[in-house]
């Protein structure tokens, strides 16, 4: 509800309250905190929170790239599209690197 709002700051405060609380936010927490984000248009927190995701073995799927995608087009911030097109793209590389890694 926070993000729908733009408090993105309270927003990222509950995942700590979360956490406080022993439970563990998933894919769809952060899912929908980089869509807040990408209503606003501030690419740098997208990439800091595939980043967190990364380290923490959060796994995105497509279906969360291409609605943060959807979102940053929905809401005027064109030139960026670009930007996050090419972080799914490392992406998708990433997962074909580890399911070849898998197979061997």
């Amino acid at each position: 509800m926070l993000v729908l709002f733009s408090d993105m700051e309270s927003a990222e405060g509950i995942l700590g309250v979360m956490k406080q609380a022993g439970l563990e936010p998933n894919d769809d927490s952060y899912a929908t905190l980089m869509r807040g984000y990408a209503k606003k248009g501030d690419l740098e927190n997208i990439r800091r929170i595939v980043a967190e995701c990364e380290q923490q073995e959060i796994f995105l799927v497509d279906r969360d790239f291409l609605e943060v995608i959807f979102t940053l087009a929905s809401s005027k911030h064109n030139d960026l599209v670009k930007d996050v097109n090419q972080t799914t793209l490392l992406h998708f590389h990433l997962k074909l690197i580890l399911c070849q890694s898998i197979r061997i």
